[in-house]
């Protein structure tokens, strides 16, 4: 459940950053995190309706965070964020989605692995306590 937490919290505190790259467990917890919030506002806005623009809204506001963490991990497998477009195509959705599902590369031209810096810091902080 940290884990969720921390992707959906990383996904609105990098709202604006569209480069770099973001592992594959970053994008679809904090893509579940958001169909969570979603179903319930939509179930609560079912309930009351005057709530219905709280839904909206939120969609709205969470389109852009989605977009900047889409685009890097988009770079996590070695495409250009501008791959993204693909989706206007309605099959491309397709394509999106297996290149979301892949593993993360090594280190490419969007910059140095996320996993392989994680597993660097692991051992430096096991190094350095003991």
């Amino acid at each position: 459940m940290q884990q969720i937490i921390t992707a959906y919290k990383d996904a609105w505190l990098n709202w604006n950053n569209f480069s770099g790259r973001s592992r594959r467990s970053a994008y679809w917890y904090a893509f579940l995190a958001n169909v969570i919030i979603a179903f319930v506002l939509g179930f609560v806005s079912g309930l009351v309706e005057a709530l219905t623009i709280l839904t909206s809204l939120y969609s709205l506001a969470f389109l852009v965070p989605s977009i900047a963490l889409a685009v890097r991990r988009l770079h996590d497998t070695g495409h250009s964020g501008w791959w993204y477009l693909i989706a206007l195509t309605g099959i491309g959705c397709i394509v999106l989605l297996i290149w979301f599902c892949q593993d993360s590369q090594p280190d490419n031209q969007y910059g140095p692995s996320p996993i392989h810096r994680l597993t660097f810091l692991k051992k430096w902080e096991a190094a350095r306590h003991g």
